[in-house]
């Protein structure tokens, strides 16, 4: 791993930490705002971001929030007037997902509301910082909360036993909880989905386009295997004798490699470098011309003189057609397309046709 990844790693799970632990800057008070109100109301108000140069935003509403705890549990009503401030502290640890100072700013909401007589405004604070407690770990203040929405149901005159309160409340926000956690099994459940399809997918294609790509191969192997071929029923035996070297190289490729993976790849390999020399080494295309004149009464010769402001590539084209190349191989040889080849050797014989060459009928024999 990275220095930088590690910095940004570690500086995530700081940042993750901060968020988790609640109050940053009150951290000794936020523990338990109740105990021993009077010496925490002195140290708060000691600590009072109004002193500070810099405005900060995370301690002003810490502060709003638990000087309202520790003020109401002092006197026992809360500061009606710091409403605004506790909301706008509520609104700021619910944008930046601190859940455990959010807990406590609905607490401290819904102590002011109760102090005002706005009683169904403060039974939803604090049914909504039941909804945000950890009820295995923090049991004790969730007692106090409840014990806290009994004492509003009796100012509002209803009646309802505190411990009877506690366990409906208990049983309610389980269920609720529960239902949350099937929510996110289920929607895990459903993300693994759609990333084993995802997946899956991936696989698919990735397998359509290898097979396509060794499809696109063999096709490519097979064409050049035909031009071996061809090549060798052409240049096999005395006639030719470049024909003797090159089933010389196919055989020896298939000797060492027959009944392997690579037998294809080789001879296709050894293919490709033949023809590669068909093109290039003009001794190949000496021989080949020497055997057309041996066998047919020196027709190359008779054809150069003949025709002596022909380019190099007609006499090639000549020769291998009259070799008895096919179209395919003559192509491949001239790294030309077969219309080409099919246009140029209509050219020929149309030039040979229409020449005063007195041998121009056996030049066309020749190509037969």
């Amino acid at each position: 791993m990275s220095r930088t990844l590690k910095i940004v790693l570690l500086l995530s799970l700081f940042a993750l930490g901060a968020c988790q632990r609640g109050s940053r800057y009150y951290a000794d008070i936020a523990a338990d705002p109740g105990n021993n109100p009077d010496s925490l109301l002195t140290l708060l108000e000691s600590r009072s971001p109004i002193a500070d140069s810099a405005p900060n935003k995370r301690k002003e509403a810490e502060y709003a929030v638990l000087h309202q705890l520790v003020f109401s549990d002092l006197y026992g009503f809360a500061d009606v007037a710091d409403k605004d401030r506790v909301l706008e502290a509520k609104k700021y640890f619910s944008h930046h997902r601190n859940r455990p100072m959010l807990v406590l700013s609905l607490d401290a909401l819904g102590r002011i509301c109760y102090s005002g007589k706005d009683y169904n405004s403060a039974l939803k604070c604090f049914a909504a910082a039941l909804r945000q407690l950890d009820w295995q770990h923090q049991s004790d203040y969730a007692r106090k909360i409840c014990r806290a929405m009994a004492l509003c149901y009796k100012a509002a005159g209803i009646e309802i036993d505190e411990g009877q309160y506690l366990f409906f409340a208990y049983q309610g926000f389980n269920a609720s909880r529960m239902r949350n956690e099937r929510i996110r099994l289920i929607a895990l459940a459903l993300f693994f989905l759609a990333v084993t399809a995802s997946l899956f997918w991936y696989f698919k294609v990735r397998k359509m386009a290898i097979e396509k790509e060794l499809e696109q191969s063999r096709t490519e192997a097979e064409a050049s295997m035909a031009i071996a071929e061809d090549l060798k029923t052409r240049l096999s035996g005395s006639k030719f004798p470049a024909g003797i070297d090159l089933l010389e190289r196919l055989c020896a490729q298939y000797y060492v490699n027959e009944g392997s993976d690579r037998l294809q790849g080789s001879i296709v390999k050894e293919v490709r470098s033949i023809i590669d020399g068909f093109r290039t080494d003009p001794a190949v295309q000496q021989q080949i011309e020497d055997s057309l004149n041996a066998s047919n009464s020196n027709v190359m010769t008779r054809l150069r003189v003949a025709f002596p402001k022909w380019k190099e590539e007609d006499f090639h084209i000549y020769a291998y057609t009259a070799a008895g190349f096919s179209s395919t191989t003559i192509a491949t040889l001239l790294e030309k397309d077969k219309p080409f080849v099919y246009n140029r050797l209509y050219r020929l014989k149309s030039r040979i046709q229409s020449s005063d060459c007195p041998d121009k009928d056996f030049f066309l024999e020749v190509l037969q």
